[in-house]
């Protein structure tokens, strides 16, 4: 049953009955006899739960195989997985020992390349050592003249170096020293070393020359911690290496370079610079030796320039002498002849 509502097309005919609109005015019901129905359906049901069970069975045993199947087949992933990852595993050790292999063989390779270029840049640093020492030899072998000798030395010592100043001072038989030649040295050192007699280890020179061996400085601290006539000075020298020139055991003087900028040289031009002190004083006492001769020369041509004008003078009086001898054997002579002449008159008469 179903409730039957007024609605507004039902007023035209029932209004009159006081009806308004949405009033329940009664009930619609139908009446059908459900037993034959009742046994369609039962048989209907029957048989939709027959089909529904066997799509179950039939649905659960598809289930069944599949999970078998799918178990089957997730087993044969996981072995399969695990051989892949074995073989990866594997794979990544032969990977990992290749590319340490690889690594080692490259940094093998780079080594030797590396050593390669440094030895290729040793071997060109070595000949260009060897050309400034040629260099050097040559051009001190046809220098004489002291002067130019020491103007050489420091220009030469200066260029390899790559410093702006340095001094050549000489040792003196009474160890003292005396500025030869200078670049770039202060007033106030040049006039300290021309003015007064500087011992040996009074100065940073002067400490080489004593100990016979360099003396390498490369700051200004250690500058200062050396340094006595420099310090009184107030130098700002904050680089200063000395070198002795010694040959054959005897040190002629001390060859010293400095900077007061903060270049320093590379310690191979300090090394070479070592090297070449033998050859330079070497060339030293050669022009020294030289000088010697040159005076010594000097010194007999004015001897014998004296002795030949005392020759020339003796020569003259020997000729005087000798003329004077002469004319006085001429008159002898004569003496004697006469007197024969007279005693041969006597004795006629």
């Amino acid at each position: 049953m179903r409730p039957l509502i007024t609605e507004k097309g039902c007023l035209e005919c029932h209004a009159k009955q006081g009806y308004k609109e949405n009033d329940i005015r009664g009930g619609i019901s139908v009446s059908i006899p459900m037993k034959p129905l009742w046994n369609v359906s039962q048989g209907s049901t029957i048989r939709l739960v027959l089909i529904h069970l066997l799509i179950w069975l039939m649905g659960i045993g598809g289930i069944v195989i599949g999970t078998v199947r799918l178990s089957k087949s997730e087993r044969l992933r996981n072995q399969a997985e695990e051989t892949l990852r074995k073989s990866y595993d594997e794979l990544e050790k032969k990977v990992q020992v290749r590319t340490a292999e690889l690594e080692e063989v490259n940094k093998a390779l780079q080594d030797e390349i590396t050593e390669r270029k440094r030895a290729e840049e040793e071997i060109t640093i070595v000949n260009k050592e060897l050309r400034t020492i040629n260099q050097v030899v040559k051009a001190y072998t046809g220098i004489l003249n002291l002067q130019e000798t020491f103007a050489r030395v420091i220009d030469e010592s200066l260029s390899i170096t790559g410093l702006e100043g340095g001094t050549i001072c000489l040792l003196n038989p009474d160890e003292t020293l005396t500025l030869a030649a200078h670049r770039a040295t202060s007033e106030a050192t040049i006039l300290d070393l021309t003015t007064n007699a500087i011992k040996v280890g009074e100065c940073l020179c002067g400490a080489s020359a004593r100990d016979l061996k360099p003396l390498i400085l490369p700051d200004r601290e250690t500058v200062l911690k050396f340094s006595t006539r420099e310090a009184t000075r107030g130098e700002d020298i904050r680089f200063h290496a000395a070198f002795p020139l010694i040959t054959k055991g005897k040190c002629l003087g001390v060859l010293c370079v400095f900077t007061r900028t903060d270049k320093k040289p590379v310690q191979r031009s300090l090394k070479l610079l070592e090297t070449l002190t033998a050859q330079i004083a070497l060339t030293m006492e050669n022009a020294q030796l030289y000088g010697a001769l040159q005076k010594h020369a000097a010194q007999l041509e004015e001897r014998v320039a004296g002795r030949t004008a005392e020759m020339a003078e003796k020569n003259v009086e020997l000729e005087r002498l000798n003329k004077l001898f002469v004319g006085r054997e001429l008159r002898m002579i004569e003496l004697k002849e006469r007197i024969k002449e007279l005693e041969g008159r006597r004795d006629e008469g």
